[in-house]
């Protein structure tokens, strides 16, 4: 009998925990509710894009109190991450991912997972380390590859990439090289290619073990040619150049040294600031002959072929440490895009990182942040997606899947990945025109919920419908034309569309905050687009 008083006590206290609990959660739906339509109407605000009508109708069920209440506020908390239509989505697939993709088996389970978060880009390193993905005439096959794959894997990856509509460029790491990239060419003889420090030294002194070839050596412009060449003839969508640069310390190659003489250069005066400007400028200038070369090269075998490179964080630095003057390439019209690798480990420093990577180029060429997942964890990688999405830049690149662990993923799946986005480095145009119209229909849609004068809301509706259709004029495709030969015509019409873009800024700014915001950072977007096909259209 006691024993049955006592599991009845227990019984009862139990209940009456979870009475209590239950009270509690019926006491604060009130104010989680009351703060959720804050939220919803600050989105409104904010003219993001986002499925109101699920919204509200979760939102009221939340009200009224159901079983799965928690589960609601989740769905709802989920939903007011808002997730772009139109940007790019790219993600590095690393050397040592690559690795692993040694079966079909493997090949399509990567392929799930990047399909899953949403990207639309893939830059999957097939040649690097002096060693190849696939079978080459040039260089080693990777042992991973030449050991355990069955023939030829690179087709098998685009195509599982193509069939889940995410474009695959071929990534070529030219003639930066670590530990696994020395011996192949020492085991070739190659000690020469080698480019050189100031004292004669072969390494660059940043990480053990790195060392670059040298871009003035004949020889060396040959063999990585010959590389590309042979990447060109598979079904790629683009070719990614990375290490396109010299090593931190290097560029002192004897041959180089040599030609800078006979250009009337002293190399033993470099002490003086005009001599160093002049060696810079001579250096840079073997690496931008050289990204020339490749643009030449696979325009030939494949106009389709789009052509981009990542690049070094810091225009000033790239160019005198690096010999890499990535605005000069986007000034001479040598790539469709281009990815800086804005690596940091704060949302903060990525929001000027962003300004002061992008701005030098944001008229000349298409381009990417970076973000360096190495470094952040899933809730930072969110933050800096958002600081980018709220930039006037058109997408970002994520370095990369080895990094990209199942927290991450999630967060992609879930929040700012969620949906399918249409990208921008393939016809920019399309996008342009997209970014505009989207944003004439949630006017319309949200323009008098949030205060929205309706005279000035109807006007900026017609114009921005009106602009959208305009930016469609008949221009020469941008994925499959040199873009280096311009055109009068396409010049004189983009060049009357970058004026209503001009006229819409003054309107746009009567509207109230933050709706204002968001509407000049997606007509930013948008003129920058087209202020790249403005650049292109030049006739030199």
């Amino acid at each position: 009998m006691k024993s049955k008083v006592i599991l009845s006590l227990r019984v009862l206290s139990v209940l009456i925990i979870i009475l209590l609990a239950t009270s509690l959660s019926f006491a604060d739906r009130e104010n989680v509710a009351e703060s959720l339509e804050k939220q919803l109407f600050r989105a409104k605000q904010e003219l993001k894009d986002l499925d109101y009508k699920v919204i509200e109708e979760l939102l009221q069920e939340v009200k009224e109190g159901s079983n799965d209440t928690e589960e609601k506020i989740k769905e709802i908390k989920r939903l007011l991450i808002e997730s772009l239509k139109v940007e790019t989505r790219a993600i590095w697939l690393d050397s040592v991912s690559m690795d692993l993709l040694t079966s079909k088996e493997k090949i399509v389970e990567l392929m799930d997972l990047l399909s899953s978060v949403k990207v639309n880009l893939i830059l999957a390193d097939i040649f690097g380390n002096g060693h190849s993905v696939f079978p080459s005439q040039y260089a080693k096959q990777r042992e991973a590859f030449y050991y355990f794959a069955k023939g030829d894997m690179l087709p098998i990856m685009i195509e599982e990439a193509h069939n889940r509509g995410i474009e695959f460029h071929g990534l070529a790491s030219i003639f930066g090289v670590d530990s696994k990239g020395i011996q192949p060419f020492m085991d070739m003889d190659k000690l020469d290619w080698f480019d050189r420090t100031v004292d004669g030294g072969f390494l660059t002194g940043i990480t053990e073990f790195e060392a670059f070839m040298s871009p003035v050596v004949p020889e060396v412009r040959e063999f990585f040619l010959g590389i590309i060449k042979e990447m060109a003839q598979y079904d790629l969508d683009g070719i990614h150049l990375d290490y396109i640069r010299y090593g931190k310390n290097l560029g002192y190659h004897p041959l180089a040294l040599d030609l800078y003489r006979k250009e009337g250069g002293n190399p033993d005066n470099l002490a003086n600031p005009k001599e160093l400007e002049h060696f810079l400028a001579f250096k840079a200038s073997f690496i931008t002959s050289f990204v020339e070369e490749v643009k030449k090269e696979v325009q030939a075998i494949n106009p389709r072929l789009l052509l981009s490179a990542a690049v070094a964080s810091g225009l000033n630095y790239a160019k005198r440490e690096l010999g890499q003057d990535w605005k000069d390439w986007a000034d001479k019209k040598l790539l469709h895009f281009i990815c800086h690798m804005c690596y940091t480990t704060t949302s903060d420093l990525y929001y000027g990182v962003i300004d002061s990577d992008t701005s030098p180029i944001s008229s000349l060429s298409i381009s990417f942040p970076g973000i360096g997942l190495y470094a952040i964890d899933e809730f930072e990688m969110e933050r800096q997606l958002e600081v980018g999405q709220n930039k006037p830049v058109a997408g970002q690149a994520l370095f990369s899947t080895i990094h990209l662990n199942p927290q991450k993923a999630e967060a992609l799946k879930n929040g700012v990945y969620r949906d399918i986005a249409i990208p921008t480095f393939r016809d920019p145009q399309y996008a342009a025109s997209r970014i505009i119209a989207d944003l004439g229909r949630r006017l319309e849609i949200l323009g008098l919920e949030i205060g929205i004068d309706p005279k000035l809301n109807t006007e900026l509706i017609e114009s921005l419908t009106a602009l959208a259709e305009k930016i469609f004029l008949p221009l020469r495709p941008f994925d499959n034309r040199d873009l280096q030969v311009g055109s009068e015509a396409e010049y004189e019409a983009l060049k009357a569309i970058l004026q209503d873009f001009k006229t819409l800024k003054k309107p746009l700014s009567k509207l109230p905050l933050p709706a204002r915001k968001r509407a000049l950072n997606d007509l930013a977007k948008a003129e920058r687009l087209v202020k790249v096909l403005f650049h292109y259209s030049k006739i030199e």
